[in-house]
């Protein structure tokens, strides 16, 4: 296990994730001492994990992601959320889906003990010089260039 920092109230979400990352890749290091001769990146460490959505991962999740996919030998890199593979289930009026004859789909479940791992969501802020105010980059984006300029 990698070092951990707690805080009063536990380790934050950042900081789980980032044991994971490290756990994972301190795991990949111990694999390759033991064989010098077997590469770092293996063929199923090639493909590039993405959602169900076809969407790359990119930076640390997509490295993170690679290695957990080698170590549980997926062959087929793509990552979903509890939430989707629910909403897997249902059309958009939240009614079970069915087939052309009206019965209904198998149910998708995730398997029995499968264990999530944590990726990180980017977000930006902008900060303002003057009062060192916060405000989300989506509400910055929606500002007028003079409004943007003030800040």
């Amino acid at each position: 296990m990698a070092y951990r920092k707690f805080n009063s109230d536990g380790p934050s979400a950042e900081e789980k994730a980032l044991d994971r990352f490290a756990d994972l890749m301190i795991e990949k290091i111990k694999s390759l001492q033991k064989d010098r001769e077997k590469p770092w990146l293996s063929e199923n460490m090639l493909k590039w994990p993405k959602n169900l959505s076809g969407r790359k991962y990119n930076g640390m999740n997509a490295v993170g992601l690679m290695l957990f996919s080698e170590q549980k030998k997926h062959e087929l890199p793509v990552i979903c959320t509890f939430q989707r593979v629910v909403g897997l289930n249902y059309d958009a009026d939240k009614k079970p889906l069915v087939d052309k004859e009206g019965k209904n789909f198998p149910i998708v479940t995730v398997n029995k003990r499968e264990k999530s791992f944590p990726v990180f969501k980017t977000t930006f802020t902008c900060v303002n010089k003057d009062n060192r105010a916060k405000i989300p980059y989506d509400d910055y984006k929606k500002l007028s260039h003079e409004e943007k300029t003030g800040l």
